[in-house]
């Protein structure tokens, strides 16, 4: 547990630096040459969105409290599980569906 926190405070911390990385380049804009304007205006706004995604993608991983299940429950795997192998789900049988042979002929 503890690495996968660690891991997400680093994206979290690489997010915060793409978004620096942008805001250098944004306050440089002046000095950039027109031709080479649209190229970094796209990266710029990479880096934005891309940063902004990964800081707070990090740090929700990093706030959550430990002894949060991150996992879906024990019958949500079992009905997933059904799906993967070809099962058909299991359904409450109820008296008014139920068919006998008579009523079939």
């Amino acid at each position: 547990m503890g690495r996968e926190r660690a891991r997400k405070a680093i994206y979290t911390f690489a997010g915060i630096y793409l978004i620096y990385l942008a805001y250098t380049m944004g306050r440089d804009w002046n000095q950039i040459p027109d031709k080479e304007r649209i190229f970094v205006g796209i990266a710029l706004a990479a880096f934005v969105v891309i940063g902004a995604g990964l800081a707070i993608w990090g740090a929700k991983g990093v706030l959550r409290q430990p002894g949060q299940d991150q996992g879906m429950d024990k019958q949500e795997e079992i009905r997933d599980g059904a799906y993967a192998f070809g099962a058909e789900p299991a359904l409450e049988e109820t008296g008014s569906e139920e068919k006998t042979k008579e009523e079939e002929e």
